[in-house]
């Protein structure tokens, strides 16, 4: 059995309702109750799994934080270590301490970028779930109203 997504599920559901025949006289819509609880249950259950997929992002995006770093850190040691081991005639110093401190820029400058880049992309991500859940829950309290009209604003009970 595939496996369908969140999303499929919400079209389906909003299938049962668009599609639903109005009742007579009326413009109440009978929807097939059963179909529309089973999607509603199915999404319940797949909402763990999209979570957990957001927590790998979060946790690929900290990877690449920390990864960048570490290249910083690289960068910065390398360029350390260059510039101690030219020490010689006063000249061949200034030139070592201005190349030294080019490549430190340079490093800071791309540890920042990366660092700056991975936040934007953690944060494009987050925006991206928080969007994705909000459309969810949207759907669902549009379902709800259009089965449960006479209760427009509250909360049901289970």
């Amino acid at each position: 059995m595939i496996e369908q997504s969140v999303e499929e599920y919400l079209n389906k559901l909003e299938s049962q309702i668009t599609l639903a025949k109005k009742s007579f006289m009326s413009d109440l819509k009978l929807v097939d109750e059963g179909a529309c609880l089973e999607c509603i249950a199915a999404i319940r259950n797949l909402l763990p799994s999209e979570l957990s997929e957001a927590r790998l992002i979060r946790k690929d995006a900290q990877n690449i934080i920390a990864n960048a770093n570490k290249q910083a850190q690289q960068i910065v040691d390398n360029a350390s270590a260059q510039a101690q081991q030219m020490v010689a005639e006063n000249k061949i110093v200034e030139d070592a301490k201005a190349e030294a401190d080019r490549i430190l820029q340079q490093a800071s400058e791309y540890a920042n970028n990366m660092v700056g880049q991975a936040y934007n992309d953690l944060a494009r991500l987050y925006d991206e779930a928080e969007s994705h859940s909000r459309e969810i829950v949207d759907v669902i309290m549009q379902a709800k109203a259009k089965v449960f009209p006479q209760y427009p604003n509250q909360q049901q009970q289970d």
